[in-house]
């Protein structure tokens, strides 16, 4: 029985593995052409989990965030981010960030990483 839990797990995690090198090579995040530098601006970069991976756009926390930002401040010119990127590590991720800081300008950021790194060194 433990024997066929460990290959069960094994074969979970390379199928995953593989399902993410493949997926992840079709996304690649893109930075957008600003138009409005009076909105606060908030930068949120990560890996599949900042991205939204498997759920429409709407639905990622990024979209969630900047909804509920401007029904808090209804006032204010809000705009989110999301440079979030398939199965990248948080080293790969690090390295875009001087690129994304320099062409957003963000007031903040939110680096939301990690969970790639034990499969993606």
């Amino acid at each position: 029985m433990k024997k066929f839990f460990i290959g069960g797990a094994v074969t979970l995690a390379l199928g995953l593995e593989i399902f993410l090198r493949l997926l992840g090579g079709q996304y690649a995040a893109k930075l957008p052409v600003l138009k409005n530098r009076a909105a606060y601006t908030v930068l949120c970069l990560g890996d599949s989990f900042t991205y939204g991976a498997g759920a429409p756009p709407e639905a990622s926390y990024p979209r969630q965030l900047e909804e509920i930002l401007k029904t808090r401040f209804p006032d204010r010119s809000i705009r989110v981010v999301n440079f979030g990127e398939m199965g990248q590590n948080t080293a790969q991720l690090l390295q875009r960030l001087p690129g994304a800081l320099d062409e957003i300008r963000p007031d903040a950021v939110i680096f939301l990483s990690g969970v790639a790194n034990f499969w993606n060194c």
